[in-house]
């Protein structure tokens, strides 16, 4: 499964030149796959990619509260002055890129 998961994040980085980065924790906020893009020096590192994606699915589940009248949290999105961030829910994980 990690091979196709590994494919997921290669593809969506071939979507746009833009994307640096793409990456699949599980809904314990593990990093259970990700690429950096080739040609682009990674602003956070590995570590701090891990320490986000766990902090993105604690996010995630406090929108749970409010899924019985909103319905379920589709994706997020984060601005940083330096890059964009967005989360998406998928399956029983977390994809953001």
């Amino acid at each position: 499964m990690a091979a196709n998961l590994k494919d997921t994040c290669s593809e969506i980085l071939s979507l746009d030149k833009s994307i640096r980065f793409a990456g699949i924790a599980n809904i314990m906020g593990k990093v259970v796959a990700q690429e950096f893009r080739k040609d682009v020096t990674p602003l956070p590192s590995f570590e701090e990619v891990e320490s986000s994606a766990i902090k993105s699915v604690l996010r995630m589940r406090t929108r749970e509260d409010y899924e019985a009248k909103l319905g379920r949290a589709i994706y997020t999105f984060t601005l940083y002055e330096k890059s964009r961030g967005h989360q998406f829910r998928w399956n029983t994980g977390i994809m953001h890129y």
